[in-house]
């Protein structure tokens, strides 16, 4: 989330390199691919577990309420 804030993008040479050396396939991922996969693991995900695992390590649980899916897709869009 802190990346999406801040707009840092992402340097996609490398990440595509990172792709290829991780799963021996040729990666050729760019900004429109890298938010399709981002959204599609984000609808995967199950906020409460994320929440739960986290909770311990945050003084203001309250805090976790801004790690949603509709508040992941608003910085992604």
């Amino acid at each position: 989330m802190w990346y999406l804030t801040k707009k840092v993008k992402p340097n996609l040479v490398l990440l595509n390199h990172a792709i290829a050396q991780s799963t021996g396939k040729k990666s050729k991922l760019d900004m429109a691919g890298l938010q399709t996969c981002l959204i599609r693991r984000l609808e995967e995900t199950n906020f409460k577990e994320v929440h739960s695992d986290l909770e311990n390590f945050v003084q203001d649980s309250l805090e976790l309420r801004t790690l949603s899916l509709d508040n992941f897709l608003t910085l992604l869009s």
